[in-house]
């Protein structure tokens, strides 16, 4: 069995996962934090110049408020999830298209929110790209 290369952080790639903000409770704004995750997702795309951006959104509702505000310069992705911190949760695609997902606990304990501790496995075995 061969190890997996997973790419560094700074090496490009294919796509971006982004988590869309979808809890009212953890926002002061929501519609603002919304906002701002799109308007960072369509600066990712760059009007196509640049990735492929994957927005994972947590339940219908609010799939809908990210397709309107992205339109069609990310994939919007439904998969129930809390922190919208993919970085740490979600899935690592390696060179050979196959998703890694690693064990995460809430940051040692210290924020734990439901569907975080397997959305990286959920989103692994899916294909998105």
């Amino acid at each position: 069995m061969t190890t997996p290369h997973l790419p560094p952080e700074w090496a490009p790639h294919k796509a971006v996962w982004i988590g869309f903000p979808s809890h009212p409770d953890l926002w002061e704004s929501l519609g603002a934090a919304r906002a701002e995750v799109a308007a960072f997702a369509r600066a990712v795309h760059a009007g196509g110049a640049g990735e492929q951006v994957l927005l994972v959104a947590a339940d219908d509702e609010a799939a809908g408020a990210a397709a309107l505000l992205v339109g069609d310069t990310a994939k919007v992705v439904v998969a129930p999830f809390g922190d919208i911190w993919l970085r740490d949760t979600g899935v690592i695609v390696d060179r050979a298209g196959i998703g890694h997902a690693f064990g995460f606990n809430g940051w040692g304990g210290k924020y734990e929110y439901d569907g975080d501790e397997d959305i990286g496995r959920r989103l692994a075995a899916k294909r998105h790209m």
